[in-house]
């Protein structure tokens, strides 16, 4: 596994990565999340998964945790 930090416009930054790196799969948190979260988040994460050039698998957290 590779850390990686960068700086700029997530979604530039993201896909400029998987595109550098010649990432084919990329795993992304997946969580329930209130309106709000929403509203400041999820529009974010739909941007990324629709505009990366690989597939996305979105893993939910144990419940719990």
């Amino acid at each position: 596994m590779k850390e990686l930090i960068r700086h700029g416009e997530p979604i530039s930054v993201i896909r400029n990565v998987v595109e550098e790196e010649k990432i084919d799969l990329l795993l992304m948190p997946a969580h329930e999340e209130s309106r709000l979260e929403h509203f400041l988040f999820g529009r974010i994460n739909n941007a990324i998964i629709r505009r990366l050039p690989c597939s996305v698998l979105l893993v939910k957290e144990k419940a719990g945790t």
